[in-house]
C-alpha cells in the first residue's frame, strides 16, 4: 500500500502544523506554528518524498511515530527549552 503526498498533507494540517514543499516538490517542511513562520529557523526538514510522490506505509508509520512525539513536545516542552521547540527530530528518508 502506498500513501499519496497529498494525504501527507491533509494528515499534518489535522495536527494543526502546516507543511511546505521545496521547490522540486521532493521534500516535505514542518513549520509549527501555521501562519507566517520565520523558514530558516522553524522549518524542519521532516521527510523525503520519492519521485514517484508515494510513501511507503512502513514509513508512513515511523512518520506518525515521529509526529506523534512532535505534538507531544510542542504541547509540553521540555524545561528550560523555547517554545515549539523540536525535541527529537530526526531526518526520515527511504
Amino acid at each position: 500500500m502506498q500513501i499519496k503526498k497529498q494525504d501527507l498533507l491533509g494528515y499534518f494540517r489535522k495536527l494543526g502544523m502546516e507543511i511546505v514543499q521545496d521547490k522540486t516538490n521532493l521534500r516535505l517542511f514542518l513549520i509549527y506554528p501555521p501562519g507566517k513562520p520565520s523558514f530558516q529557523t522553524q522549518a524542519k526538514y521532516l521527510l523525503h518524498i520519492p519521485k514517484s510522490g508515494s510513501i511507503s506505509t512502513a514509513e508512513l508509520f515511523k512518520l506518525a511515530t515521529l509526529s506523534a512525539q512532535l505534538k507531544k513536545d510542542l504541547l509540553l516542552p521540555a524545561k528550560n527549552t523555547p517554545p515549539f521547540h523540536f525535541l527529537n527530530l530526526r531526518k526520515i528518508s527511504p
